[in-house]
């Protein structure tokens, strides 16, 4: 497939939801605080949402242990998280004002009509840093040879944050090269999503907390079987399609995550039921009519 390998103005997943959204329903009288505790952001004469993508110990949320965050929160008009996991974690950890918390799980275009090619392939679609290391190892320990593609790097978070952190993974770039490992370190969306109608499983050993996971409800809502962790919000987000390799020790866990991959591979099947779930409930079709009733609500 021919790709776009530039990265000019590169996206995340938090930024692919906020254009969705404001592309989708008027927004113009709401201030959006995108996973960020910062009193500056608040604007007195808008709606605040402090709409929180990140799990509880992440440096951009930090100052909500504080009495700062706390002073925070109470200009908030709404907390909107992306899973009940990620409200449970915070509320056992923070003081929130319950009536201001709602749980708006994220969402994703439909995926558009496909056939999947014959032959399995394997894609990994997430952070280098949440898994890749562990998917490597475990590639190796495969006894089937099905291709992989990876689609991870640094350059999703900016030139400054590429240019800082690309050398902290070169050495598992250069291995992956050397076992004939197909990566790309940044794709447009668009572009991933159509690398997901090519291939079958998302090979995604999770070693971070997802608070939901946009790379899993992608792969899912395309007919991949996903194998991945039971760690953070991915049982809540994947259900009960997707086959979970808990956490252990590293050695014992890559050994137990490669006979997984096996296992997937020599039991695919396309699942309609699976791809009609994600459409119907992980769509922006499903999810606007939520955002709309929560912007009304706060308008009173």
């Amino acid at each position: 497939m021919k790709v776009n390998k530039s990265y000019s103005n590169p996206k995340g997943g938090t930024e692919i939801l906020f254009d969705g959204l404001s592309s989708k329903i008027d927004v113009s009288n709401v201030n959006f605080i995108l996973s960020k505790c910062d009193l500056s952001l608040i604007d007195p004469n808008r709606i605040n949402i402090f709409w929180c993508h990140v799990s509880y110990d992440q440096e951009a949320i930090a100052n909500l242990y504080n009495e700062y965050g706390q002073r925070f929160l109470e200009q908030c008009d709404a907390i909107v998280f992306v899973s009940h996991w990620q409200h449970d974690q915070f509320r056992k950890r923070i003081n929130f004002p319950g009536s201001k918390c709602y749980v708006i799980p994220n969402c994703i275009n439909p995926a558009t009509v496909h056939i999947k090619p014959k032959d399995i392939k394997l894609i990994y679609t997430s952070m280098p840093w949440r898994g890749l290391s562990v998917l490597c190892e475990a590639y190796s320990l495969m006894k089937h040879k099905v291709p992989l593609t990876v689609v991870s790097g640094t350059k999703i978070y900016g030139k400054e944050f590429h240019k800082h952190n690309d050398k902290i993974f070169r050495k598992l770039y250069n291995k992956l090269k050397k076992i004939g490992i197909t990566r790309f370190d940044y794709l447009p969306n668009i572009e991933v999503c159509k690398l997901l109608e090519d291939h079958h499983i998302l090979a995604y050993p999770s070693i971070f907390e997802e608070t939901s996971c946009l790379s899993a409800i992608e792969a899912l809502s395309y007919g991949l079987k996903v194998v991945t962790t039971n760690y953070g919000a991915l049982p809540e987000t994947c259900s009960v399609f997707a086959d979970y390799v808990p956490l252990g020790e590293e050695k014992e866990f890559t050994i137990r995550y490669a006979k997984a991959l096996d296992n997937a591979v020599e039991n695919y099947y396309y699942n309609n039921y699976q791809v009609e779930f994600y459409k119907k409930y992980y769509s922006w079709e499903a999810r606007i009519p939520e955002w709309e009733k929560l912007i009304q609500k706060l308008k009173k």
